[in-house]
């Protein structure tokens, strides 16, 4: 697991603990130490006694997207992390102020699934932003390197058309954010190119003013960068 609670409550990133300071699961309250393998993501662990399986079953690559947003939010006022803000719906990070929620996405899923997770958060009036793994758009896995040939699934298309012609993605090799704008259309409706992708120096910058109104089905969603001609109609 990436988080635990401090013996106040508070939620405390593996990497920013302090040593000597106990430590505490969020699902189960057993106490849990820090391991900091020099190949993985440095994260919590159950001591070998315990029965608890909350944190397990996530790849590493999942956890290395998850622990950059974290990170990322960690100094907004009031963030949560892995927290359950409707019912069945635990989300990556959510920040309340701006009533934003983030999820980082790197399995496939269906697109029926997409637009229940948005349409339940929705409801609840928060806005997603969707980081979505690289490698999943990128048959290079280099957002710089413009690549063709390889569909983009669609889960990830039905995003980019609710957000206007933009997705949000992180690549763990190059560290970086980028909005990208997907270009040729097939006939079949999918996309087979990437083009127009801006890097975005930070995730979480003036979140507020980036949080736009979908037209479809009036979901909510969050773009990394303005859709300039939808800035004014849209702003939510």
């Amino acid at each position: 697991m990436l988080v635990a609670k401090d013996i106040t409550g508070l939620q405390v990133l593996a990497w920013r603990a302090h040593a000597g300071v106990e430590h505490f699961c969020p699902e189960c309250g057993e106490p849990v130490y820090v391991r900091d393998p020099v190949d993985r993501v440095t994260h919590y662990c159950h001591y070998p006694s315990s029965s608890c399986s909350y944190g397990t079953g996530e790849g590493e690559r999942h956890w290395r997207i998850k622990a950059a947003v974290m990170d990322e939010a960690a100094d907004f006022p009031d963030v949560a992390f892995e927290k359950e803000v409707v019912p069945g719906r635990r989300a990556d990070v959510v920040i309340p102020g701006p009533r934003v929620v983030v999820e980082c996405q790197v399995s496939p899923m269906s697109s029926v699934e997409w637009m229940r997770r948005t349409h339940d958060y929705s409801v609840a009036g928060y806005s997603i932003l969707w980081l979505w793994d690289a490698r999943r758009i990128f048959a290079h896995r280099d957002p710089q390197e413009l690549d063709f040939g390889v569909g983009v699934p669609r889960e990830i298309v039905l995003c980019h058309r609710a957000c206007y012609g933009q997705v949000s993605v992180y690549s763990p090799e190059t560290g970086g954010w980028y909005s990208v704008h997907l270009t040729r259309e097939t006939r079949d409706g999918n996309y087979v190119g990437r083009d127009r992708r801006r890097p975005v120096p930070r995730l979480l910058d003036d979140s507020k003013p980036m949080i736009k109104k979908s037209n479809l089905d009036g979901l909510r969603l969050v773009n990394l960068a303005p859709v300039w001609w939808k800035e004014r109609s849209l702003a939510a």
